[in-house]
């Protein structure tokens, strides 16, 4: 949370020889740690992907109890996650919301343009609650709901649509010759 170097590191021969000042150290949490590469200590974290450093296990270390003292002393929020009942219902909210948009929209490129848009706004949402209320959302479990009800949505509608139209056909066949009815459901692009 305090970024790529949330604490100062300092050399163990730095301290034994008073270099160091004891204003630096006082009042605080000090962990002794190896930061050697031949003692293999370093463990892949988030900040690894962006930097492309492991990090050593006292720096691991240092992030977990800063993390506990910021939730005891300041006050802060851990982060907290939906119970089971409410991930369900985030990823029912999903689905039915994307098969409802695309009962709702008509056109491709209007439907395409709002289900991206919806896509982003799952996004949005679950880092929203993450980043102000330090609540995890399952995002990819929403995503993959929307991605699958809207396309349910689109194969109903196709479906539909289709055996509304073949109705609509037999209908009119019915009134005029069947050779008619097609060429008249051709020239207004009906299937």
């Amino acid at each position: 949370r305090r970024g790529d170097r949330p604490f100062p590191v300092l050399g163990l021969s730095a301290l034994l020889e008073g270099r160091v000042g004891s204003d630096l150290l006082a009042g605080r949490m000090v962990l002794l740690g190896v930061t050697a590469e031949s003692v293999k200590d370093q463990f892949a974290t988030p900040l690894s992907r962006r930097s492309g450093e492991y990090q050593y296990g006292v720096l691991v270390h240092g992030e977990a109890a800063d993390q506990i003292v910021r939730h005891a002393l300041d006050g802060e929020s851990p982060l907290r996650a939906l119970p089971g009942w409410a991930e369900s219902l985030w990823v029912g909210a999903c689905a039915l919301a994307a098969v409802s948009l695309g009962w709702t929209i008509h056109g491709n490129w209007r439907l395409a343009f709002a289900n991206a848009a919806a896509l982003a706004a799952v996004v949005a949402v679950a880092l929203a609650a993450f980043l102000w209320a330090s609540l995890w959302i399952p995002a990819v479990a929403g995503l993959y709901a929307w991605v699958v009800g809207a396309f349910l949505s689109a194969v109903y509608a196709t479906r539909f649509e289709s055996a509304q139209r073949a109705t609509a056909l037999g209908l009119f066949s019915r009134y005029v010759p069947r050779s008619v009815a097609f060429q008249v459901a051709e020239r207004m692009k009906i299937p």
